[in-house]
């Protein structure tokens, strides 16, 4: 869908249970930005068979970012959102699609921990570097045309950091 949803803090139930360790650490992280914060702005909300996904980009390079995933995830107090907030509508979430540079090792201890606390909701990566190997060998006309349009943009702002032209 156009544009980003966000999830209202005030607006998640926190969790009557606590299932774990990690959990604990996602409903601390909740209460707090019930008590501190208004809102975040995830990436996207997607809608597949009329269900909606809360979609969160987060394409961490490992050499560059030196975060796991099996770290990070237990920060992201949307992983217990219920509704998000689209265009001031509310909608009942299904689950959540993460965008993630690679795979780690062995993602799925984590993702089981994940989908047994926000169950009935589902969780999902999509591991970017795998999308832009297919795009890479499949060549679909719409990816061959953001990548040009980008490179050009690049090439604009460098001319215009070498004074060849005026820079935007």
């Amino acid at each position: 869908m156009d544009g980003k949803p966000r999830v209202y803090w005030k607006k998640q139930a926190t969790p009557a249970k606590v299932l774990s360790a990690n959990h604990r650490k996602l409903v601390h992280m909740l209460r707090k930005l019930r008590d501190e914060g208004s809102h975040c702005t995830p990436d996207g909300l997607l809608k597949r068979d009329g269900a909606f996904y809360l979609w969160e980009a987060m394409n961490y390079i490992q050499p560059l970012y030196a975060s796991p995933f099996e770290v990070l995830v237990w920060e992201w107090a949307w992983l217990l959102a219920r509704t998000v907030t689209y265009r001031k509508i509310d909608y009942k979430l299904s689950g959540f699609v993460i965008s993630w540079w690679s795979p780690e090792p062995d993602p799925s201890k984590v993702l089981d921990e994940v989908g047994s606390m926000i169950d009935p909701l589902t969780v999902e990566i999509i591991y970017t570097k795998d999308v832009l190997a297919d795009c890479i060998r499949d060549r679909p006309s719409w990816y061959i045309e953001i990548v040009e349009r980008k490179r050009s943009e690049v090439l604009e702002f460098f001319e215009g950091l070498l004074g060849r032209r005026q820079l935007n």
